[in-house]
């Protein structure tokens, strides 16, 4: 519902919007729909991941359009915590042939806590950088970053790192 009734808004079907900003905000609705889409194929992609029945469907795309759909995702929280975002794609990226909503997904958690954990006036940038045949994809931020200890227990169902009870973040 939220995915077609969004459409229908873009495509102004009962209307021009007065201000184009509305335009832009009903796009963000549509895209954090879909995003929510992916999210609950994701959890059932977990699933399948553990009973080894994952399939990666590989298509050619455009990396920095996956970058810049990711930031679009998570730039109103940036803004309000006054955090700057930048990216640092090397240029002679173009395509990728890649499973597009696993690099998508990735990007948008990874920046999400990269939001969530950078103070107020902090910074976090995204990159790519081509390694022969491969891309590597990093965000670095200027957050509180991950304890060596806690480390090996990131990707463990329903852990989160640090232990401590009073929290500064959501997650």
């Amino acid at each position: 519902a939220i995915i077609g009734f969004s459409d229908m808004l873009t495509h102004e079907l009962y209307g021009r919007f007065a201000d184009p900003r509305q335009k832009e905000h009903v796009e963000l609705i549509n895209e954090a729909g879909h995003h929510l889409l992916g999210v609950v194929n994701a959890i059932l992609d977990v699933s399948k991941i553990e009973l080894g029945a994952y399939t990666i469907i590989r298509e050619p795309f455009e990396l920095d359009v996956a970058v810049n759909t990711s930031l679009s995702m998570v730039s109103v929280q940036a803004e309000r915590k006054n955090i700057a975002i930048e990216t640092q794609i090397d240029t002679e990226i173009g395509m990728v042939d890649a499973d597009r909503r696993a690099v998508r997904q990735m990007l948008i958690n990874l920046l999400s806590n990269a939001v969530k954990f950078t103070p107020e006036g902090g910074k976090v940038v995204v990159g790519a950088s081509q390694d022969g045949h491969s891309v590597q994809l990093w965000v670095k931020d200027t957050g509180v970053g991950i304890a060596a200890d806690d480390i090996s227990r990131l990707g463990q169902p329903f852990v989160q790192a640090g232990s401590d009870y009073a929290r500064r973040g959501d997650g």
